[in-house]
């Protein structure tokens, strides 16, 4: 569901080129060392690292560092709650129906 939203974040907040060149780096989701780099991102506001999995659970389940509890994805809870349709027709008379059988 979310895997829009980590491909966006990828694009969107690259790691910097020195995550590249420390000896180790650990991912905070799931403690594991991140081998491949290019498997893990590191975030822009806290500077902690995680493996690009692992940001697809944090996402699912909140939007902020294990760590520090720093926003990871400003704007995250309203870009979710954005109607992705706009209402026609048929998505009124789908909530019309919907709340009669209520």
């Amino acid at each position: 569901m979310h895997r829009w939203l980590f491909m966006g974040f990828e694009k969107a907040f690259k790691p910097p080129d020195a995550y590249f060149t420390y000896a180790k780096v650990y991912c905070v989701f799931c403690e594991a060392e991140i081998v491949d780099r290019q498997t893990g991102t590191q975030f822009k506001q806290c500077d902690h690292n995680v493996h690009k999995a692992c940001l697809e659970d944090i996402f699912r389940t909140k939007n902020e560092c294990n760590l520090c509890n720093a926003k990871i994805l400003l704007g995250y809870q309203k870009c979710i709650s954005i109607p992705k349709m706009v209402p026609n027709k048929v998505t009124k008379r789908k909530a019309t129906i919907d709340q009669n059988i209520k």
